[in-house]
């Protein structure tokens, strides 16, 4: 799992450089929220990690997905872009979320980690 871990965070680093220099990756080709460059780093996220762990590798995905998700919002704030994780963030999709010492949580995550919750203890 620790592949996994790291490649998120690079993805999550990378991605908050991108965004922050303006390279969006062009027009969203899917769910019209994600473009070329998400689809290409999914895909080396699934060939990476099934090179190191099997097929079981779909059973990290949320997680993957949340610490992504959090160190994209690490990378804007070092970077001190105005992008912030709050409550009109687009990762919330309509769950809500709370504040924690200050830090807006969304719901999302939560349901995320329960995913794999439920996935690790399946497989």
């Amino acid at each position: 799992m620790i592949p996994v871990i790291l490649f998120a965070i690079v993805y999550g680093l990378h991605e908050a450089n991108i965004y922050a220099k303006g390279y969006e990756g062009g027009h969203y080709i899917l769910l019209n929220k994600f473009s070329l460059y998400h689809v290409l780093m999914a895909t080396l996220f699934i060939i990476f990690s099934s090179s190191i762990v099997g097929w079981t590798f779909f059973k990290y995905i949320p997680i993957f997905a949340v610490i992504e998700d959090i160190f994209y919002w690490i990378g804007m704030k070092l970077l001190k872009k105005p992008d912030k994780l709050d409550e009109n963030s687009w990762v919330n999709f309509g769950f809500g979320g709370f504040k924690l010492f200050n830090q807006w949580i969304p719901n999302t995550y939560w349901l995320w980690l329960a995913v794999y919750a439920v996935l690790e203890y399946l497989f």
